[in-house]
Order: C-alpha cells, then structure tokens, then sequence
C-alpha cells in the first residue's frame, strides 16, 4: 500500500475527542449496569483493597471448579449432536450394505447380459467406424487426385523454383542475425526495469513497515496517556512522555526521507522504461521482416512438397479403399451376431431395459409433484405463515445458542486465568515499594490485569445474554408452533398429516426408482459397480467407527461434567445416574428426579440422551443415543427435501424443513439475565460507534 494513509494521524487528531467522549460515556453507561446487577464480583484494582480482589479472585475459582448449567448444556448439545451424527453414519452404513447386496444379487445374474450389452455396443462402434471409413476413402481418392493435378498446376503458374527459394532463405536468415542482436539489448533494458522497479517496491515496503511503526508508537504513546494535542504542541507533555514522542517524531522524520528516496526511484524505472522501449520497436522491426521473409520461402518449398506428397497421397488412398470395404463387410457380420446372443440372454436372465426405468421414474415424479403439492398446501393454511415463521425462529435462535455454548468454556476459562493474572499483580504491588519504579511497574500491570479481567467478564456476560435470550425465543417459538397447529381444529396438523402420507409416498416410489436404475446401471458395468458398491461399503463403515468415537468422547465429557455437580445424590454407574432422584433406568437418566425435555426425546442406540432445563445433572451412558423432537413433520420434511435431486418442483420443500429444528433445549439464564443483555447491548453500542468512527479516517 503506497503512502499508507500519510494523514491518519492528522485526521485522528480532529476525531479522536469524540471518539474518547462516547467511550466514557458508554463506560459510564457499562458501570451502572455492573452495579445493578447484584451479581457482579469484579473490583478494580484502583479502587479495591487487594484482600477484597483476593477474596473476589478465590470466589471466582472456586465456582470454576463445579461445572455450570451452561457448560453441562453445551456438553449436552454436543452430546445430541454427535448422536444425530452418529444415527446418520449408522443409516449410511445400513443403505451402503444394502446397495452392496444388491448390486451383488443382481450382478450374479446379469454379468453375461452386460457383457452382451458391451459387444453390442463395441460392434455398433466398429460397424459405424467402418462405414465412415468406407465412405472417407472414397472421398479421400478422389480429393487426392485433386489435390495433385492442384498442386502441379500452381507450381507451374507460381513459376516457383528452388534457386528462388533458396536465395529468400539467405536474406531470413541475416534479418534474423539482426533481430537478435536487437534482442540482447532489449533482454539488457528489461533487466533494468525489473532492477529499478525492485528498488521501488523495496522502498514502498520500507514505508508501509515505517507506517506501522509509526501506528505502534502511536498507540503506545495513548496508551501511557499520551494525548494529540501534546503532539500537535498544544498542551505540555510530561518528563515520562518526552521520550515516546521524541521517537515518534523521528519516525515522521524517517517518513519523510523515504518518500523522497521513492520520488527518486520512480524517476530512474521510467528511464529504464524509455530504454526498453526503443530497444523493443528496433527487435520487432528485425523479427518482422525476418518472419516475413522465412514465410516466403517456405511458401515455395511448400508448394514443391505439396507435389510430391500429393502423389504419394494418391497412390495410398487408392489401395485403401479396397482394404475399407472389406473391413465394412466383416463388422456388418459381426454387429448381427452380437445383436442375436443379446436378445437370447435378455430374455434368459430378465434384466431391466431403459423403458422399466423411464416408467419407475415417471411414478417417482409424479410422487414427488403430488408431496409438493400437499407441502405448499400447508404453506397456504391461514396457520402455515405463522408456523413456519415460528420455526424459522427455532432454526436461527438454536444456531445461536449451539454457538454461544460452545464458546462459553473457553471466555469461563479466559475469566480464570485474568483472575489469576490479576491476584499475581496485586501480590507484586503489594511487595513493591510506593514511588520506585517497581512500584509504577507493578501498578501498570495491575491495571493492565484489570482490564483484562474485565473484558474476560464483558464476553462471558455477553455470551450468557445470548445463550438466555436464545432459550426464551426458543420457548416462545415453540408455544406459536403449538398454537398454530392447534388452530381451527387442527387444521394445519391435518395437512401436515396429509403431506407426511404424500412424502412417505414420494420417498418410496423415488426409492422403487432408484433400485430399478441401479439394477440398470449395474447390467452395463457390474464390475465397476461391485466396485463402487464395495468402496462406499468400506468408506460407511470408516465413518461410523469415527462417529462412534466422538459420540463416545462427548458422553465422556458430559459425565465427567454431570458427575462433578453430584452433591448429595448417589451415583449408580451399572448404566444410569441418580441425581437427588430414586428411579435406577440402567440405560436411562434421572436429573434431580425428574426430566424435562420440552418436547420429550426419542433415544435410538444402546443408550439414551436427555436435555434437562433445571439444575439437576444428565449422565449417558451406552453407544448410541439420539435425541429428536418436534410435531412429527420433521422426517417427512427430510424425505421429501431428498427428492429435489430427481425433481425440480420439490424445492419448495426447503421452507418446511426448518420445522426439523423444534428440539428440547437446556435453559442456562437466571435471574439477572436482563442485566447481562443490556450489557451486552450497551457494549455492542459501542463497539458499532468505534466502528463507525473508524470508516471516518
């Protein structure tokens, strides 16, 4: 970047009071709403006693020692997701044996017809290549005999001879001796451009990296207190300071010398330029003529090759039209016998033909239009807008919350670790003797401590806003979902219940379709579909063991999380967890004796998973557990979505899919939620107004 914004600084001058002025104020704003909160622990080390920011510091740790509702959610979410994850890679596998098996059973018969169906097509192919050869030698016959008698009597009129061409050869060759003479010169100049351009970039560099070193001390310069209009002079500038700005002076000064060293270096790459360029119109001139000199006399030798290749020619393309006819007789014998072993076999081995599967897919296609139409029906339901609306909502508020979860640990752990920063700090400030430079050191880094524990605490205060506000968009989406269907006597369910009927249809007629097109495919090549069959087998199976693995780790760590928060309450590992609660499942969970699930769960596998939304604890035990919620329009949404690869007017499919999403979820907030969203709204504020500021520079 050239000159990279020279004026920033100037610019900053003039808008930073504004930007210092709107963050106070946002600050102040921030403070206040710390304050209500009567959760807030944070002291700042300015004000605060170090035994009270020890105190605060211990308090902190110790609640990081338990896991909180959050963390157990987010383990939870993970859970159910490596489970759907791992159902999908067991289906997979499933479908993948299946298609294996079947390309296997059909193979075991049609591999002879196949084999037929290929000699037929390689007999078309040499029949259709012998004819097209028969009726090329003919034509080549007669335009080799054309082509000589042309060829003779332009040779004969050119009064082309091989003296003349000769003698155009010789004056090529000397135009071409100049041409690279020229060549050398230019290969010199154009060393010359690349040299000065280099010198000019290296320059430029030197500046942008000038540029940021002049950003660097800047910011420092503010950092320590620093103010523009100590730079600008207007206001004196303390001892501590001097230096800083001395440095940033030099700086501006370094600045100033390389811009005038580039000024320099662009004038010697356009004199390079000027050279090259002269050097380039006296090597083109040379090559031109050269070029067109070496073209005229191969002209003339080509038209005296021309002669005798003719006459070659001609004789060739006369022998092979006796050897094209014969070859057109024997494939025309061929291609009927491969024709009639064809039929035979057809017949014996009863393979599919292209019209069975052109049938299959018109009554997949037609199922397919039939479930469309049922879906835009329930689209059309005085219920239908605000059903999907509401689950549209459940989609976008779930991703929110998956996303904050699972950043959650991370600012929990970002919290810790500034807490410990910071108790290190005030230990230092503690030993420090007042008005030594130890002192203003170690009161430095408590306040840079500070400050990063107050960030820490602003993004987990953000994303527990989120996570809150997440769940009650969820709870409050999910009762107009309710609301909806339970409208005019169920009228949408009733549709919802029509369109699932008309999926299950569409699914199955697109599935008959599928298995009498791989029947078909498999006749033409079964080797490469026993193949492909046997690759996707192995490649399933590898995908299952890994999906198996994660969900293994997630339930783990869901575990170790849940076992962790068991104060009171036994623990029974012969498959179950007993929290507070004294129902043994021995596969199953109990969470504080009861479960929760807004929406109940479906557990597949060999084990189970529960979303809770209280404050007991959720254990997982076995292989498998998945956990899918909703109205029961979600499986049929999926299967009819998967038709849209066969039939265009099924992508209006894609609206109702949304409503696959309804699931049980963990509720995180409490209450002081409120305070945290304001927070995090007061800071977002800010944030846009640093932002907007920027774009002004």
């Amino acid at each position: 970047m050239e000159n990279r914004n020279n004026a920033l600084h100037y610019k900053m001058y003039k808008s930073g009071k504004s930007i210092v002025y709107s963050g106070l104020a946002t600050t102040a704003a921030l403070a206040g709403l710390v304050l209500a909160n009567t959760n807030a622990t944070a002291v700042h080390a300015a004000t605060a006693p170090a035994t009270e920011q020890t105190a605060t510091t211990s308090s902190a740790a110790s609640t990081a020692t338990s896991a909180t509702s959050a963390e157990i959610a987010a383990a939870q979410a993970n859970v159910n997701a490596k489970s759907t994850a791992l159902s999908d890679a067991t289906a997979a596998t499933s479908t993948a044996q299946s298609n294996f098996d079947a390309a296997a059973k059909t193979n075991s018969g049609v591999a002879v017809v196949a084999q037929d169906k290929v000699a037929v097509s390689d007999a078309q192919d040499n029949l259709s290549n012998a004819v097209k050869a028969d009726q090329k030698a003919r034509l080549d016959r007669t335009a080799a005999q054309q082509a000589y008698n042309e060829a003779s009597d332009n040779a004969a009129n050119a009064g082309v001879t091989a003296s003349a061409v000769a003698a155009k050869s010789a004056l090529a060759a000397s135009q071409s001796d100049n041409a690279a003479s020229a060549s050398a010169q230019l290969a010199s100049a154009t060393s010359a451009v690349a040299s000065t351009l280099a010198t000019v970039q290296n320059i430029k560099d030197q500046i942008n990296a000038q540029s940021d070193r002049i950003q660097n001390v800047y910011d420092k310069f503010l950092q320590a207190g620093g103010t523009d209009a100590m730079i600008e002079g207007t206001q004196k500038v303390p001892a501590s300071l001097q230096g800083q700005l001395n440095v940033y002076k030099q700086l501006w000064a370094g600045m100033d010398s390389l811009n005038a060293s580039l000024a320099d270096a662009n004038k010697a790459h356009s004199a390079a330029l000027t050279d090259k360029g002269t050097y380039q119109k006296q090597f083109n001139f040379y090559r031109l003529d050269a070029k067109g000199l070496a073209e005229q006399a191969a002209q003339g030798q080509k038209m005296l090759d021309k002669v005798a290749a003719a006459k070659a020619a001609l004789n060739a393309a006369i022998l092979n039209v006796e050897t094209a006819a014969t070859n057109r007789a024997n494939a025309n014998a061929a291609l009927k016998s491969a024709w009639s072993k064809l039929d035979n076999d057809r017949v014996t081995y009863g393979v599919p033909t292209q019209t069975d599967v052109a049938n299959a897919e018109s009554e997949a296609n037609a199922a397919s239009d039939a479930a469309a139409a049922a879906l835009a029906k329930t689209h059309q339901n005085v219920a239908g807008p605000r059903y999907y609306a509401a689950s549209d909502s459940v989609v976008n508020n779930q991703k929110a919350l998956n996303s904050a979860s699972a950043a959650r640990p991370a600012a929990v752990t970002a919290v810790s670790d500034a807490e410990a920063q910071l108790k290190s700090a005030n230990a230092a400030l503690a030993s420090a003797t007042a008005g030594t430079a130890e002192y203003a050191t170690a009161k430095k880094q408590v306040a840079e401590a500070q400050q990063a524990l107050d960030d820490a605490q602003g993004t987990l205060g953000n994303l527990d806003a989120v996570i809150a506000h997440a769940n009650d968009e969820i709870a409050k989406s999910q009762k107009v979902m309710a609301a909806q269907l339970a409208l005019n006597n169920g009228r949408l369910q009733t549709l919802l219940d029509e369109y699932n009927a008309a999926a299950a249809k569409a699914t199955a007629a697109q599935k008959n379709y599928e298995t009498v097109k791989a029947n078909y495919d498999n006749a033409q090549k079964p080797l490469a579909s026993m193949d492909a069959a046997a690759n996707a087998l192995a490649a399933a199976k590898a995908n299952q063991a890994a999906a198996q693995k994660a969900y293994d780790q997630a339930v783990k760590t869901l575990n170790d999380l849940t076992n962790g928060n068991n104060n009171g309450g036994n623990t029974d590992n012969n498959g179950g967890n007993n929290n507070g609660g004294s129902t043994d499942n021995n596969g199953g969970n109990n969470n504080g004796g009861s479960t929760d699930n807004n929406g109940g769960n479906t557990n597949s596998g060999n084990g189970s998973a529960n979303t809770n939304n209280g404050n007991g604890s959720a254990t997982v035990n076995g292989n498998h557990g998945t956990a899918v919620s909703g109205n029961g329009v979600a499986a049929a949404n999926k299967a009819v979505a998967s038709l849209a690869a066969t039939k265009a007017s099924v992508k209006g499919a894609s609206a109702a899919a949304t409503a696959n999403d309804s699931k049980s979820l963990p509720q995180t907030g409490n209450e002081n939620a409120s305070a945290v969203v304001a927070l995090g709204a007061v800071s977002a504020m800010f944030g846009l107004g640093l932002a907007a500021k920027k774009r002004e520079f």
